[in-house]
């Protein structure tokens, strides 16, 4: 906090010297473009002069530095977070972060950027094992699946439809997990395989991949049956009628579970 005062200050009405009788404080926002800097870790070599007068050849022994996320390159874990925090929570493409990094002074192709991800995902690999043990340990999970575009997969041309199953814990659980699984189809053997040694209840959209599976008992979505009674009321020349009742028995549900403690 900066603070600024008035030196010698003095009455305007008699010229006596005044007091300080208080503070006025005021807030203002400051924000910080993206700061990129750069670490430099300097290894000392060792060599051994009594070999290198009496021998043919002598070693040169170089200190170690601390390990590296990527081996061999210039990305550190606060760098390898900020590009996967950008592309998969901020929604930024990599071509945009290019241009981002290029106003702070760093050049660097999207390729770089491309293969820092990848990477993450690898690193990050045990703690997604943690997760699905956890994730599975509920009684309870949400599922659903969406089609998303490849472009470049082998086998698979790019207007084949792949799949990103999203595998949730419900908001009321204390340490919640969601977990994205790739996979090139829609069919029953994906979750059937993800969620294999998980028993309970599985709340879905009503897709067939969901049922048949051993220990899963598939229920369904309220915000999935609600929309079906509002399309009906929207068709209906008279806004009254069982549609009506069904959205007011929906809408008394979703009140019981916003108490809390219910």
């Amino acid at each position: 906090m900066k603070s600024y005062v008035i030196e010698a200050p003095t009455c305007l009405c008699c010229g006596h010297d005044m007091h300080a009788c208080g503070e006025q404080i005021s807030e203002q926002v400051k924000i910080i473009p993206e700061k990129i800097s750069v670490i430099k870790h300097k290894q000392t070599k060792y060599a051994c002069r009594e070999c290198e007068a009496t021998s043919i050849s002598s070693s040169v022994v170089t200190a170690s530095k601390p390990a590296q996320p990527i081996p061999g390159s210039i990305a550190s874990p606060e760098a390898l977070a900020a590009v996967v925090v950008a592309k998969y929570c901020d929604a930024l493409p990599l071509y945009r972060l290019t241009d981002i990094f290029a106003r702070g002074g760093l050049e660097i192709t999207r390729g770089t950027l491309a293969n820092w991800c990848i990477k993450s995902a690898e690193l990050l690999s045990p703690l997604i094992a943690v997760m699905k043990t956890h994730l599975l340990a509920q009684s309870t999970l949400c599922a659903d699946e969406t089609t998303i575009q490849v472009l470049d997969e082998k086998d698979r041309t790019a207007q084949q439809k792949s799949y990103m199953w999203v595998y949730r814990s419900t908001e009321y659980t204390a340490k919640p997990v969601v977990i994205y699984d790739y996979q090139p189809s829609r069919a029953r053997s994906c979750p059937k395989s993800f969620l294999a040694g998980f028993a309970g209840y599985l709340q879905c959209d009503g897709y067939s991949a969901y049922e048949n599976i051993d220990d899963i008992i598939p229920v369904g979505c309220w915000a999935h049956a609600r929309r079906k009674f509002h399309d009906a009321l929207t068709a209906q020349p008279k806004k009254t009628g069982k549609a009506t009742v069904a959205l007011n028995y929906i809408q008394s549900l979703y009140a019981i579970e916003k108490k809390p403690n219910r």
